[in-house]
C-alpha cells in the first residue's frame, strides 16, 4: 500500500512540474497608469488600455516566466479630451503611425518579496531596456471557477529616450514619466 501511495505522489509531482501555464490579461481589470509633472507643480495622470498581455512559464518558479504586453496608444485617457487628442499626435505618441506600445521581458528575478522584471519597451518605434519592480498580488477563484492572478509593476522612464520631447524646452512637462501597470490574468493550463 505504501508503494502505491508513493508512486501516486511521484506521478502527481512529475505531472505538476511538467505543466506550464499561459495567463492572458483580463482587459476589464487591467490598465497602465502614467504620471507626468506639469510646470513642476502637479502630476497629471492618465491611463492606457492593455490590448493584449500574456504571462507564460512554469507555476512553481515565476523567474522562469516571460511577459509580453501590448498597449493601445489610441486608448489614452487623461480625463481631458483636448489633451488626449494632443497626446495622440506626432507631438507625443503619433498614434496613427505607432498605434501600440510594447513591453517584452528578457529576465525576471526575485527581489525579497517582489520581482524585478527587465525587458524591452518599444514606444514610437524606439526600443529601450527598462526594469519594473513587480508585486504579485495573489490568486483568486471566481464564482465560475476561473483562476485569476494579480500583479502590479512600477517603473520610471525618461520620455526623451523615446523621442517625446514636446514641452521640454520651456519646462512645461517633466522628462520623467512614472508608470504603474496593473494586470489581472486569466489562467489557461497547458500540459507538456
Amino acid at each position: 500500500m505504501k508503494k502505491v501511495f508513493f508512486a501516486c505522489l511521484l506521478l502527481i509531482t512529475v505531472t505538476a512540474k511538467s505543466q506550464t501555464f499561459e495567463l492572458t490579461s483580463d482587459k476589464a481589470h487591467s490598465s497602465v497608469l502614467f504620471g507626468v509633472k506639469h510646470l513642476g507643480l502637479t502630476t497629471v495622470y492618465g491611463t492606457f488600455n492593455i490590448k493584449n498581455s500574456i504571462l507564460s512559464g512554469t507555476p512553481t518558479d515565476l523567474t522562469t516566466c516571460k511577459v509580453d504586453i501590448e498597449i493601445d496608444v489610441k486608448s489614452v485617457n487623461t480625463g481631458h479630451t483636448g489633451r488626449d487628442n494632443h497626446l495622440k499626435t506626432a507631438d507625443f505618441f503619433d498614434a496613427e503611425k505607432f498605434p501600440t506600445m510594447k513591453f517584452i521581458s528578457t529576465a525576471i528575478t526575485k527581489s525579497k518579496k517582489d520581482y524585478l522584471v527587465t525587458g524591452n519597451m518599444t514606444v514610437k518605434g524606439i526600443t529601450k531596456q527598462i526594469t519594473f519592480k513587480a508585486t504579485y498580488s495573489g490568486q483568486a477563484t471566481t464564482g465560475r471557477g476561473d483562476n485569476k492572478y494579480g500583479f502590479t509593476a512600477e517603473s520610471k522612464i525618461n520620455r526623451k529616450d523615446f523621442d517625446i520631447t514636446y514641452g521640454l524646452a520651456n519646462n512645461l512637462l517633466s522628462d520623467e514619466v512614472s508608470i504603474v501597470v496593473n494586470i489581472q490574468f486569466n489562467e489557461i493550463v497547458k500540459k507538456q
